[in-house]
């Protein structure tokens, strides 16, 4: 690999593409290596993060299907069906970006099964006040003609055994 290539470049290797995720010149590189065949799911987990910080639903609007199921962690928001999602969806990446609200990926695991994707990764929501949580995101998706598909997603704050259930589980 070279000492330095252009900022965000990506480099295909025999394990996969390098994604460079810091290349100054005359500093070492930091890379992560992403498996084939992800990119694309990591692509899109990519804007839909981005678009916390933006507000803009536009990359929803071309993922959903058309019946897909999304819960978040608020008891009320359990959606059935893309207009129904994308209601909430918009005000709320509105409010979220107004906040000054972001989101940045965690370490996804992806299983790519031809036609059928899973995800799952824990995110960290950031809220201007410097505070950070983590979340949790799973996501089934459908490949259609090279496009991915969001069927159904689930976006929610981890809480304890002994919050919910007031009792200490073994884990």
């Amino acid at each position: 690999m070279a000492d330095s290539v252009a900022d965000d470049q990506v480099i295909p290797s025999v394990a996969g593409v390098v994604e460079v995720l810091d290349s100054p010149r005359n500093r070492p590189l930091r890379a992560k290596i992403v498996p084939m065949g992800h990119t694309d799911v990591t692509a899109l987990l990519t804007t839909l993060y981005d678009s916390y910080a933006t507000g803009d639903p536009s990359p929803w609007v071309n993922h959903l299907t058309p019946d897909v199921l999304c819960i978040g962690t608020d008891e009320a928001e359990w959606w059935q069906g893309r207009d129904a999602f994308l209601s909430a969806a918009r005000a709320q990446l509105a409010e979220m970006m107004a906040a000054g609200i972001r989101v940045t990926p965690g370490d996804p695991t992806i299983t790519d099964r031809d036609s059928f994707v899973l995800v799952a990764d824990r995110p960290t929501l950031h809220l201007p006040d410097g505070t950070t949580i983590g979340v949790r995101l799973t996501l089934a998706l459908s490949r259609v003609d090279e496009t991915l598909a969001i069927e159904q997603m689930h976006m929610s704050v981890p809480a304890s055994n002994e919050d919910v259930l007031r009792q200490t589980l073994t884990v």
